[in-house]
């Protein structure tokens, strides 16, 4: 048996042979994704117009503990007229089986119907549609 070897293979197996011999230490790895993880320096100081989340809409600062607490209320009462409250959630969740033909899992599904594949095996999972999904759907 013989091998034949092209050029761009050869070039693949000394590339990854020589990535083999590459400092892999914890700090190398950090070092080397550092820059990847740094604001453009144009930008660096920029924080935008935002205001500091320990700052109360009227101004106050956030001094104690007890004043954090007042200002999670505030900000989740900011959170919650912009989406709405949070849906109750699910204390017993149903799950309904139902056995299909497989020529039923490769037909177009109705909104809240997810296939669910692997392997060979497939179904059909139906979601509940909650207020937040009808608020931002199409």
């Amino acid at each position: 048996m013989q091998l034949h070897f092209s050029a761009p293979l050869a070039a693949a197996i000394f590339a990854s042979a020589s990535l083999l011999h590459a400092d892999d230490s914890p700090d190398a790895l950090g070092r080397k994704l550092a820059p990847h993880f740094q604001p453009p320096p144009e930008l660096a100081n920029d924080f935008g117009a935002y205001k500091s989340p320990l700052v109360f809409d009227d101004g106050r600062k956030v001094k104690t503990a007890a004043d954090w607490q007042l200002r999670r209320k505030e900000i989740r009462k900011t959170w919650d007229n912009a989406l709405g409250a949070w849906p109750p959630l699910v204390e017993k969740p149903t799950i309904e089986y139902r056995v299909v033909k497989f020529a039923d899992l490769n037909r177009e599904l109705p909104p809240g119907v997810k296939k669910v594949t692997h392997g060979k095996r497939a179904a059909l999972l139906r979601t509940r549609q909650t207020t937040f999904d009808r608020r931002f759907s199409a």
